[in-house]
């Protein structure tokens, strides 16, 4: 209770400097204009178990706009930990990253770039102080959000201690948050060669190449079957990441093979490095994979009835009943086409694995379930 109480106090503390802050830009004359960072709120704290989000990469690049002073200019943007950055400055933060979670200290991006239509937004809160917390804003086109080099992150003393060791800098004193990479080139990273497509990663060798997943290949969260195939005699272990994140290890007598289960989906870049017995890295051997992580598993396997079954567990039709409905009105809410919001695409199909149910199941698919259960259970196929 002590702890939430003090957590409502800051909160209350943060919102009433906001306030002050913006009521005296406007008694002191503050042209937006002439403004070029944000104010905004302290990032919250990181919570426990979250390393694989924040240290989420996914090197699929996407083109935007980017402003500097008014003035636009094309951009092509990564997603670290869930926010769009530009290359260069997502490959430093991610070897800054790294360096703090060795220290102990989990970094995260709470902000990062940001479009036009985002910053008119927080423009227009900052005048109708209606949302927000009517924050003071950069008029859209002038904010360093729209740069691709400014980042907000969780703040630490050992942040504060060496961020400018990887080239970023604080640009607003009043917030220890806030800060922009001013190394200019790209210190190279993950994405430094991604995207061709084959896999090949940031190294032009052939001692490493995956075996499974392939490359932009969709897989389930549960389980997820990580195989290299590996030319090279020095390499003992197989580490594969996620950004900065080491989230397993295969090795020689494993065939350099490991089932993963990922706490969270969505595009995702992988990386496996080989090392030796002594736990160097491997030059050559270094690969990059992008890979979509599903919401849920592709497949459900529940037991069905199956040809020559004597006994058929109405219970656990009932939960694939509940789950296919789940699934259907989560399919149905993220559907693009008319087509797939009335379930007609993707019908329940069998799996030659197991006895299952595929994702985004049809209507009719339903309603035969909704047969089966209403039907009275018959000689051996009484409930169990």
């Amino acid at each position: 209770m002590v702890g939430m109480a003090l957590l409502s106090l800051r909160k209350l503390a943060v919102v009433s400097l906001a306030v002050i802050a913006a009521g005296c830009s406007e008694a002191s004359g503050v042209d937006p204009e002439d403004v070029h960072d944000d104010h905004e709120e302290a990032p919250g704290e990181v919570e426990q178990g979250s390393e694989e989000l924040i240290s989420n990469v996914s090197c699929k690049e996407r083109t935007d706009t980017a402003y500097v002073k008014g003035k636009a200019s094309t951009i092509k943007l990564i997603t670290v930990g869930g926010k769009p950055v530009s290359r260069a400055t997502g490959h430093a933060f991610l070897k800054m990253q790294k360096a703090a979670h060795a220290a102990g200290v989990h970094l995260a991006i709470n902000s990062g770039f940001r479009t036009m239509s985002e910053q008119q937004y927080f423009y227009n809160c900052y005048l109708s102080k209606k949302c927000n917390n009517g924050n003071l804003a950069a008029k859209p086109g002038f904010s360093n959000h729209q740069s691709g080099i400014a980042l907000d992150m969780t703040t630490s003393s050992w942040l504060a201690k060496n961020g400018t060791k990887f080239g970023f800098v604080r640009t607003v004193p009043s917030e220890p948050w806030h800060w922009e990479y001013t190394g200019g080139s790209d210190p190279g990273g993950p994405c430094s060669a991604s995207g061709s497509g084959s896999g090949s990663g940031s190294s032009t060798a052939t001692t490493l190449s995956w075996a499974s997943p392939k490359n932009d290949a969709t897989i389930g969260r549960s389980n997820a079957v990580l195989r290299v195939n590996v030319t090279d005699s020095k390499v003992e272990k197989v580490k594969f990441f996620q950004g900065s994140l080491h989230f397993a290890t295969a090795t020689r007598d494993s065939d350099f093979e490991v089932t993963y289960s990922f706490k969270f989906p969505g595009d995702k870049t992988l990386t496996a490095v080989g090392v030796d017995a002594s736990g160097n890295e491997v030059p050559g051997a270094e690969r990059n994979i992008d890979v979509t992580v599903n919401q849920l598993d592709r497949h459900l396997c529940f037991p069905f009835p199956t040809p020559g079954a004597k006994k058929t567990s109405r219970r656990s039709l009932f939960l694939a009943h509940l789950c296919l409905i789940a699934v259907r009105n989560k399919v149905r809410k993220n559907a693009t086409s008319p087509r797939q919001r009335r379930g007609e695409t993707n019908p329940i199909a069998p799996n030659p694995s197991c006895h299952a149910i595929r994702l985004a199941p049809s209507l009719s698919a339903l309603l035969a379930l909704q047969r089966l259960l209403a039907r009275p259970p018959g000689p051996g196929h009484g409930p169990s």
